[in-house]
């Protein structure tokens, strides 16, 4: 029969105990992978649980709001619209323009500008 070496015994154990402490708090191993910090290092021992889970939770919410998120292009105003909208011509402008008539602006009681048609 053969034994197993005492230091191969031991390391076994430090293993099995790092896949135990990795699978019961997987948090904590992502949170370790993201900074780069090393397992049972003064950093990883100074860390709370609580806030390995706030920061977990808050880059959970905003990786999926940058999901949702639509690209801004400048000057297109699609933030707003995501609708393309072609360019007026300078007839165009000139007639939108001209068919203005600020008599028909007035104050609401809100103190808000708004035309009556």
């Amino acid at each position: 029969m053969i034994l197993p070496h005492k230091a191969d015994q031991e390391w076994g154990d430090v293993r099995q105990m790092m896949e135990w402490w990795n699978s019961t708090y997987p948090i904590d191993r992502w949170w370790r992978e993201k900074h780069g910090i090393s397992f049972g290092s003064t950093e990883h021992k100074a860390m709370s649980m609580i806030d390995m889970r706030l920061e977990f939770e808050e880059d959970f919410i905003y990786k999926k709001l940058r999901i949702k998120e639509e690209v801004y292009v400048g000057g297109e105003g699609n933030w707003i619209n995501p609708q393309k909208i072609g360019a007026m011509t300078k007839d165009e402008e000139k007639a939108l323009f001209d068919r203005l008539d600020i008599s028909k602006i007035e104050v609401g009681s809100d103190g808000r500008k708004k035309v009556v048609i």
